[in-house]
C-alpha cells in the first residue's frame, strides 16, 4: 500500500497541469501582494530610517531609536521575504517553460516540491500582510482562566497552556510564565504567559497570530476524573494583549486636568474651615 502511495504522490508531482497551473496562482497571489504590500513606499520608508540612524543624535533618546531600529529591520525584512519569493518563483517559472520544451522529465518532481515550499513562504507573507494593525508586530501576553467545572476546568487550561506552548515553540517563539495558580487538585486555574520571539531587536507579530484565539473555550469528553464515565462540558477563557514597546509617549493636556478642593468641616483643629486641600 506504502509503494502504491509513493508511486501516486511521484506521479501527481510529474504532472505538468498542476505544475502551470501552481506557478499560475503563485504569479496571481504574487501580483495581488506587490500592490498590497506597497514595496515601494516600504523600500522609501527604510531608507529614510536608516539616514536618521546614522545621525549624531540618534541614540540620545535609546527607546524611540529602539522602536525605530525595529521598524527598520521588520521593513527590510518583509521587502527581502517579497523580493527572495519573486526571484525563486521567477527562477521555477523559467525552468518550467525549459522542460516543457524538453523531454526531460526527471526535474518536475524537485520543481514540484520548490513549488510546494514556496506556497508555504507565500502564504506567511499573506499572514504578515493582513495583520495590519501597529500593535500586531509585537508580542502576546496571553492569560488563560479556567471557568466553571472544577477539576475538569483545571485540567483543560493545562492542556490550553501546553497547545499554545508547543504552537509557541513551533514558531520559534520564546514562552515564558509570568504567573500561574495550581488546581485544588490537578491542572491550573490560571496562567499568563509571555509570548515573544526570540530576536530581541525584531517584530516578532505573536500578538497579531494570537488575536483569535480570544474568547471562551470549550472541551466535551468522558471525565477521566468521573468514575461513571459521565459526559462533562468545561469551559476556560483565553485573552490575549499586546506587550507595550519600551517607548511610551503620555501627553497630558491643560484642558484634561481638574482640579477639586476640599475644605474640612466639623468641630476640631485650628486648621478647621481655614485649610483648602
Amino acid at each position: 500500500m506504502d509503494k502504491e502511495q509513493g508511486k501516486i504522490k511521484s506521479e501527481n508531482f510529474a504532472d505538468k497541469s498542476a505544475i502551470a497551473a501552481l506557478i499560475n496562482s503563485q504569479k496571481e497571489k504574487l501580483e495581488f501582494l506587490k500592490k498590497k504590500l506597497n514595496i515601494a513606499a516600504k523600500l522609501q520608508r527604510a531608507e529614510k530610517l536608516e539616514k536618521e540612524s546614522l545621525e549624531t543624535s540618534f541614540w540620545n533618546n535609546a527607546g524611540k531609536a529602539k522602536t525605530t531600529m525595529m521598524e527598520l529591520d521588520s521593513l527590510k525584512n518583509e521587502c527581502a521575504a517579497y523580493f527572495s519569493f519573486e526571484k525563486n518563483l521567477s527562477e521555477s517559472s523559467e525552468l518550467f517553460d525549459f522542460l516543457s520544451q524538453s523531454n526531460d522529465d526527471s526535474l518536475y518532481n524537485e520543481l514540484f516540491e520548490k513549488l510546494l515550499s514556496l506556497d508555504g513562504q507565500l502564504k506567511e507573507i499573506e499572514i504578515k500582510t493582513a495583520l495590519g494593525d501597529p500593535c500586531d508586530k509585537n508580542n502576546a501576553i496571553m492569560s488563560i482562566h479556567s471557568g466553571a467545572g472544577g477539576t475538569e476546568s483545571c485540567d483543560w487550561t493545562a492542556m490550553l497552556s501546553r497547545m499554545y506552548a508547543r504552537w509557541a515553540e513551533k514558531r520559534s517563539f520564546e514562552v515564558e510564565t509570568v504567573y500561574s495558580a495550581d488546581g485544588d487538585e490537578t491542572g491550573l486555574k490560571n496562567i499568563t504567559m509571555l509570548i515573544k520571539g526570540k530576536n530581541k531587536n525584531a517584530f516578532s507579530y505573536a500578538y497579531g497570530l494570537l488575536t483569535a484565539e480570544i474568547g471562551v473555550h470549550r472541551l466535551i469528553r468522558i471525565s477521566p476524573f468521573d468514575s461513571n464515565k459521565r459526559r462533562h462540558t468545561t469551559f476556560a477563557a483565553v485573552d490575549v494583549i499586546p506587550e507595550a514597546n519600551d517607548e511610551i509617549e503620555i501627553k497630558i493636556e491643560d484642558k484634561d486636568i481638574r482640579i477639586d478642593t476640599y475644605r474640612s468641616s466639623g468641630a476640631g483643629g485650628q486648621h478647621v474651615n481655614t485649610t483648602d486641600s
